[in-house]
C-alpha cells in the first residue's frame, strides 16, 4: 500500500491511520496519529478521528480517552458510534463497559 495524499481531509487521514494499523503498518499509523493530534493542537480537530487510530492500534485505552474528549466536545462524530456500535469494526469495543457506558450516554442525548 502506498501513502495516499489525503488532501489534508481528516477524516480521509483517520481512516488511512486505521488502514495502516489494520495491515501491521504500525509505524506509518502513528505517523499519522501524530500528524492529527498536532493538527488539533493547533485547531480544532474531531477528536473521535484520533481514537479512531488508537483504536485500529489496539490502544483501547488512549481510544477511550479520545472516545470521552468527542464526548464532552458534543462532536457528532459521536452519532456514528451510536449508529456503528454493532458492526465489526466496533466488535472488540463491545465487551468493554467504558465503551458501552459511552454509547448509553450517547443514546440518551447526554444526560448523566
Amino acid at each position: 500500500m502506498r501513502r495516499v495524499d489525503a488532501g489534508g481531509d481528516p477524516l480521509t487521514e483517520s481512516m488511512l491511520g486505521v488502514r495502516y494499523a489494520a495491515v501491521g503498518r504500525r509505524t506509518e499509523a502513528r505517523t499519522v496519529l501524530s500528524a492529527l493530534k498536532h493538527r488539533r493542537e493547533e485547531g480544532y480537530l474531531s477528536a473521535g478521528l484520533i481514537a479512531w487510530v488508537h483504536r485500529g492500534l489496539d490502544e483501547a485505552d488512549e481510544a477511550m480517552e479520545w472516545y470521552e474528549q468527542a464526548y464532552r466536545d458534543r462532536d457528532g462524530i459521536c452519532t456514528v458510534f451510536a449508529g456503528h456500535a454493532y458492526t465489526s469494526v466496533w466488535q472488540g469495543f463491545l465487551i468493554d463497559p467504558r465503551y458501552l457506558d459511552l454509547l448509553r450516554r450517547i443514546e440518551e442525548g447526554g444526560k448523566e
